[in-house]
């Protein structure tokens, strides 16, 4: 082997390396406070963007092929980043750093996807080991093997609640069903093979990806109807089905069926609709209370939407917003006695459409409905797995808040950038245009690793505060909480 082809090797497998550890970011967490801990994952990710950058950008000039061909959902990305920062509510530098950080995250991806395909298979397979260790966290959590991270709770996984930890399976789960319904065969041809043979194939990403998508659905069907996740459930279903639709002949069975017996197959829908009806009902009343508060947060945000259609109220700013509304509906007297009593003060809007809406106005939504539809084109066309991972996901966002966590953000990211170039012929920009963007990349992750740094290390400080706060010291604690803010 010659010098270059090695160093291309090392430079490669580096950066596959970096990019697995970006999936793995999910169980950097402390059992301190929710504060520290999305701290903890922000600063990973400042950490390894700058690493990450570095070799895709080593890998780009080593490559032979030295031109990506950037899409329109690329553009759009770059403008509805831009847009989030530029109507950001707080003017501080750091306000900017996740979101830019994780359009870091996109242009290195993008980049090395293009470099080689082949790279995707294997962060699937990360994404598959995250959802298998998380899936077994909760099943020691829940037999009391391991702690959970919230006393009321017990099982939540690498997060502080059970609700983000049962979305966070939902999303994978349809993943593993599409590689355990297309890659079935692969078993059957490793039994024939003989033993060195065998070695071989299991070396095989697909192989690998079968086994692994197996193991955690048979973990999954365990863990998930413990979290008592109900937007879970549905998103567990109806991923699936829109998987079954599209990769099995069901279907057509469906069709043949009702040409030959439609009164018996009127008798079965009516029932299954009515089953349909019955259980989406008991889910309604089976966490009634929660349900009526989503209700009255999703009435305030429409109505902050009514108020700030075009551009919203900005971004991160939605709780305070939030607060404001609701506090002028109770002056008013508009609310019924059942929206007082399950009144609050969300820091999220549980739909994180809504959300956007109310924080960017109709300009960023669009934007960022525009991103996903594209995103969904492009996986649809190449009849990846993934797709069903972005349907779960925002299927999700609809009644919960995944897109305001930084393991959803990433998650969203890869599958974005998993959808773009397909390989069709076009146009490709030169390698100087790409240089540029990995080398802006570089430069301002470097400078956000320093500022990460100082936060984390201020709500560290912050944290050791609270003893003197909870013994009242208030005139000591206010003059080192005006430095720490």
């Amino acid at each position: 082997m010659r010098v270059r082809d090695l160093a291309v090797f090392l430079v490669k497998t580096t950066t596959v390396l970096l990019s697995v550890a970006v999936f793995f970011i999910v169980f950097r967490v402390r059992k301190d406070t929710p504060l520290i801990a999305v701290a903890e994952k922000e600063q990973a990710l400042f950490w390894l963007m700058p690493c990450l950058t570095f070799f895709v950008l080593l890998w780009f000039c080593m490559a032979r092929e030295k031109r990506v061909r950037w899409t329109v959902a690329d553009l759009l990305a770059c403008v509805l980043l831009a847009y989030v920062v530029f109507r950001s509510g707080s003017r501080t530098e750091y306000a900017w750093a996740v979101p830019v950080a994780l359009g870091c995250l996109y242009l290195n991806l993008r980049i090395v996807f293009s470099l080689s395909r082949g790279v995707v298979p294997v962060l699937v397979l990360a994404l598959l080991s995250t959802g298998i260790a998380e899936a077994v966290t909760g099943l020691m959590q829940l037999y009391g093997m391991a702690s959970s991270n919230h006393s009321l709770f017990g099982m939540t996984g690498s997060f502080f609640n059970p609700g983000p930890y049962s979305n966070y399976l939902a999303v994978i789960v349809p993943v593993a069903f599409y590689y355990v319904l297309t890659l079935r065969a692969v078993p059957a041809v490793l039994s024939a093979s003989k033993g060195r043979a065998r070695f071989v194939r299991l070396s095989n990403p697909d192989t690998l990806i079968y086994y692994a998508s197996w193991l955690f659905l048979l973990l999954a069907l365990v863990v998930l109807p413990a979290t008592r996740g109900r937007i879970a459930w549905l998103a567990v279903l109806g991923s699936g089905l829109v998987a079954v639709c599209r990769e099995t002949p069901a279907p057509a069975y469906i069709r043949k069926f009702y040409r030959r017996r439609k009164f018996l197959f009127a008798t079965i829908g009516s029932a299954v609709l009515v089953l349909v009806v019955v259980s989406l009902v008991g889910l309604y009343r089976y966490k009634k209370d929660s349900a009526g508060g989503r209700w009255l947060i999703w009435n305030v945000s429409a109505q902050l939407i009514r108020e700030n259609p075009a551009f919203g109220v900005g971004t991160g700013c939605f709780a305070g917003a939030y607060g404001n509304a609701q506090e002028a509906s109770f002056v008013s007297g508009a609310m019924t006695e059942d929206q007082v009593r399950v009144a609050g003060a969300p820091d999220y809007a549980f739909n994180d459409f809504l959300q956007i809406t109310v924080e960017t106005g109709a300009a960023g939504a669009l934007l960022f409905l525009s991103v996903v539809v594209l995103s969904f084109r492009g996986l649809a066309r190449r009849r990846d797995g993934l797709l069903y991972g972005l349907t779960s996901l925002m299927i999700v966002s609809l009644a919960s808040y995944p897109l305001n966590l930084l393991p959803f953000c990433i998650l969203l990211v890869f599958f974005i950038a998993a959808a773009q170039d397909d390989g069709r012929s076009g146009r490709r920009f030169p390698a100087v245009v790409s240089v540029a963007l990995l080398s802006g990349t570089f430069a301002w992750s470097c400078c956000a690793v320093s500022g990460a740094e100082k936060r984390y290390r201020a709500l560290q400080d912050w944290k050791l505060l609270q003893g003197a706060y909870q013994l009242q010291d208030y005139r000591f604690v206010a003059g080192e909480y005006e430095e720490l803010y």
